[in-house]
């Protein structure tokens, strides 16, 4: 079985009746601080040039985006996969214009500012 599929099913049976009690009251607004100590393990774990730190920290920010794409998903705003769509459908172009820019993808269903350069200014962050 896919491990994200795994960790979906996982998260969908910490949430529900029979679950986790703390798990089942999470919101979104609660969850932020774990999301935010993650991400910096994952910085930390880049710092200390360990791959298996790494590897676990990444783990774990990566059930952080589970469990806000299975909150989400109770409310039937989005699911992981709407996540994941969201990158594949044209984001990559703007991760990497150079690579995208002048491509064959162009004008074949990506919005056009996926193909502007990101320089350091422009980037709008939440």
């Amino acid at each position: 079985m896919d491990q994200v599929k795994r960790l979906q099913q996982l998260m969908a049976r910490l949430r529900s009746k029979k679950g986790c009690p703390w798990d089942k009251k999470q919101t979104h607004h609660t969850l932020k601080p774990y999301l935010i100590e993650e991400a910096h393990e994952v910085l930390d774990a880049i710092d200390s040039k360990n791959p298996g730190d790494l590897r676990e920290e990444l783990g774990d920010l990566l059930l952080q985006v589970i469990f806000h794409s299975q909150l989400a998903g109770e409310k039937k705003r989005f699911n992981f996969n709407d996540v994941a769509e969201t990158i594949s459908a044209g984001r990559p172009a703007q991760v990497a214009p150079r690579s995208f820019a002048g491509s064959t993808h162009a004008g074949q269903g990506f919005p056009a500012w996926i193909f502007t350069p990101i320089r350091p200014g422009n980037v709008q962050t939440h």
